[in-house]
């Protein structure tokens, strides 16, 4: 490995060496101090560098493609610019991505002093990080094994290949920044114990983490709340690979018992009719509903669900609740669980599989699969041609527009629900959404990164406060490589507030947390040389999202709708889906 300078080897090996664990992304923004890091990550032949001028953009940009099991990493330079990963880096860490930040620093003389774009980096992130590691100035005396074990540390805490989280590889560096010629002393030695390294193709230090699985006294256990089990009930949270939604799958094949997955769990295509309940959220609407469906027994695969009429029911009810993940933090937010296990879940599920030891059916599928095809119906009536032009149907029409292929990201506030509450098959490829922390920041640019990491088209939808908050990572949606067609909703403010109290309280709601405006995307959309289209009915939009499909590039579709419409539209399909479920049931 030759390089002009110490600073340019030392970049060069933490940048080969994230390359050799499997981190191939990087998302450089642009800077003068982390010029050694940018040069090597742009220089690394191996490495695939997206280049965006913001931080907080660049950051959920990197998340977005390690979302999709991509592992990527942001260069950043000192000062605020870290600070502005901050968004992305609590919800990598609540959603268990990987996401690796590294930024370049002030040498230890230029601290608490005063000098220009320093201010204290050392484990910035505090708890949000899984691991925080700095890394000195560059000096001959620190040998090139401790720079490589330091790159293997923070990719074992990250779980480049698994789930893990967020960790900041911090690193100062004293001028000459550019990869200028300086010889430095014993050059030609510094190099020589790590030859068998260079040499190869494998990390310095390889972790291999191994699966948890069961104890047989676990297994034992488990199997015996199941054998107990008459009214079952299996939930498929959101899942981080197609190795869990696969297990997932089979194991609630093998249970046989009602499923409720959520949007993001990635199994509401896969799932076998006679077993998927996809209306779950809005069959909750109904309280004879929730007077039948009591499960006895959950098995609850994957993290928590959109649905917040689904964690409340369950609430009351205090069964058996049986969860399987992967991560070491509770995702339990109604402290129903009573049996957690924390294992590597497409294992965890074939242990449970065993042949001939299946639990008994559950008297929940004869109650739900009926009353889940009726309101299927009734659903689609509401949100398909000849209906009022609504979020709903927006929602709706997106999901009808998608096929296989296709990723799908969705924003925050009112498109995940609107999604959840009316997608019975998710016919795309991939769904994504930041429901770590549920924030509208940076939804733009976490949707161009996942069209990054699967290198396909990608269909994005949100609202319009989202689009404002994320409106210069538009420039991302040309520059990934890959086309993604986002679709706005713009209903001219903070449309969810309209659901909440607050909205009774009229002297405030509207100045204070509608905050209304009347502006529309067309001139951002050209100022970044997007294709746009205003879309204000169903067919037009149907016809829209087909023409941006077919012609290869991103777009951007802004499809208005009425806030006060809106409203009435969600009450007035939440009373039909009602009385659809009481007919069914006899009431």
């Amino acid at each position: 490995m030759d390089a002009p300078n110490l600073n340019q080897l030392w970049a060069d090996l933490i940048i080969a060496e994230l390359v050799r664990n499997g981190v191939s992304r990087a998302v450089v923004a642009p800077g003068s101090r982390s010029a050694p890091l940018a040069v090597a990550a742009a220089r690394n032949k191996r490495m695939e560098v997206l280049v965006h001028f913001d931080e907080r953009g660049a950051a959920f940009a990197a998340l977005g493609c390690s979302k999709t099991g991509k592992a990527a990493a942001v260069i950043c330079t000192s000062g605020t610019a870290l600070a502005n990963c901050f968004p992305a880096v609590a919800e990598a860490r609540l959603s268990a991505t990987p996401l690796f930040i590294l930024s370049a620093d002030r040498p230890p003389e230029l601290q608490e002093c005063g000098a220009n774009q320093t201010m204290f980096q050392q484990s910035f992130f505090g708890d949000y990080a899984e691991c925080a590691i700095t890394l000195s100035c560059p000096v001959i005396s620190m040998k090139p094994e401790t720079v490589l074990a330091a790159v293997d540390n923070a990719v074992a805490a990250a779980g480049a290949r698994g789930s893990g989280g967020p960790v900041h590889v911090n690193c100062m560096y004293r001028e000459p920044l550019a990869p200028d010629v300086e010889a430095f002393p014993r050059a030609e030695d510094y190099m020589k114990d790590i030859k068998e390294w260079e040499a190869g193709s494998l990390p310095y230090t390889h972790a291999e983490n191994r699966p948890e699985l069961f104890s047989e006294e676990q297994l034992t256990q488990v199997h015996d709340l199941l054998q107990k089990s008459r009214s079952g009930l299996t939930l498929i949270g959101g899942l981080a690979t197609p190795g869990e939604q696969d297990a997932a799958l089979q194991l609630a094949q093998y249970l046989r018992w009602p499923v409720f997955a959520d949007i993001t769990s990635g199994c509401r295509e896969k799932l076998a009719d006679d077993i998927m309940i996809s209306m779950y959220d809005v069959l909750l609407h109904s309280e004879k509903f929730r007077a039948r469906c009591v499960p006895d027994t959950i098995v609850h695969i994957g993290d928590v669900f959109v649905s917040k009429r689904l964690q409340e029911h369950l609430s009351g009810i205090r069964p058996v609740y049986i969860q399987l993940t992967p991560r070491k933090d509770k995702r339990d937010p109604m402290h129903c669980v009573t049996h957690r296990f924390q294992v590597d879940v497409a294992a965890a599920c074939g242990q449970i599989m065993r042949p001939g030891s299946a639990p008994p059916s559950s008297r929940l599928l004869d109650i739900c699969a009926p009353i889940n095809r009726e309101v299927c119906k009734t659903l689609a009536r509401i949100t398909t041609d000849g209906a009022a032009f609504t979020e709903l149907t927006v929602a709706a029409t997106v999901n009808e527009c998608c096929s296989r292929g296709t990723a799908l990201f969705v924003g925050n506030s009112m498109p995940v629900r609107d999604l959840d509450m009316t997608t019975d098959r998710c016919k795309a490829s991939v769904v994504c959404a930041n429901r770590g922390v549920s924030g509208i920041d940076g939804n733009i640019a976490t949707a161009a990164g996942v069209a990054w990491g699967t290198g396909g088209r990608t269909l994005a939808l949100m609202g319009d406060m989202a689009t404002l908050h994320d409106l210069n990572s538009l420039p991302l949606l040309e520059r990934v490589g890959a086309p993604v067609v986002l679709v706005i909703v713009n209903n001219h403010g903070g449309g969810i507030f309209s659901f909440l109290p607050i909205a009774r309280h009229h002297d405030v709601f509207e100045p204070y947390f509608i905050n209304p405006h009347d502006w529309r995307f067309d001139k951002a959309a050209a100022m970044f040389g997007l294709d746009y289209q205003p879309v204000r009915d169903h067919e037009q939009l149907k016809d829209t999202l087909d023409n941006a499909f077919a012609s290869g590039g991103s777009a951007l579709i802004e499809a208005f709708v009425a806030r006060d419409e809106n409203v009435r539209a969600h009450a007035a399909m939440l009373k039909s889906v009602t009385e659809t479920v009481d007919k069914c049931l006899g009431m």
